[in-house]
């Protein structure tokens, strides 16, 4: 008798563990990352600066093959690969990228986003703009080198007040 109700409680357990379902992450999980200066950001994995593979981000439990959706529409971002070139970007701002896995049995968590916050790039000198004194106005965009272009919502500072209005001089 002993031994029928220790089969008939190993039976139970067996069937439990047996019926228990695993449920994985196939899309991986949310991430946020902030890039303050894109000109000296690196991944570690062979991008240059600036340059972000968002698949890594999605953590180790991201099955390849899902469909990778631009939720800002920004430039830069290649949908069939998940890599952001964050120098096509030209406004600091925060971005979204969402990663959808369908189709696989057992998942429960099929989208993942990640969220970038970029901050601002001022350009580099340009030395070669030229700004002569007949001009009436001056594009100060110019004085900046356009390789990389740097960012249009930033603020000009430095001179009078007085003597530039936005963009120009």
């Amino acid at each position: 008798m002993r031994k029928h109700k220790l089969w008939l409680i190993k039976l139970i357990i067996s069937l439990f563990v047996l019926m228990t379902e695993t449920y994985a992450q196939c899309a991986g999980t949310n991430n946020t990352i902030t890039i303050c200066t894109k000109e000296s950001y690196n991944q570690g994995i062979g991008n240059p600066n600036g340059v972000v593979n968002l698949f890594t981000l999605l953590g180790v439990g991201a099955v390849p093959g899902g469909t990778w959706t631009n939720l800002n529409s920004t430039a830069g971002f290649n949908t069939s690969t998940g890599i952001l070139n964050t120098w096509q970007i030209n406004q600091n701002g925060v971005y979204n990228y969402s990663y959808t896995v369908t189709g696989v049995p057992g998942c429960t968590n099929n989208t993942a986003t990640i969220t970038l916050t970029l901050g601002s790039y001022p350009g580099v000198d340009n030395p070669s703009a030229v700004a002569c004194d007949n001009n009436s106005m001056v594009p100060l965009f110019s004085f900046l080198g356009s390789n990389p272009n740097p960012h249009f919502n930033g603020n000009f500072s430095g001179g009078p007040v007085w003597c530039y209005n936005w963009w120009f001089f």
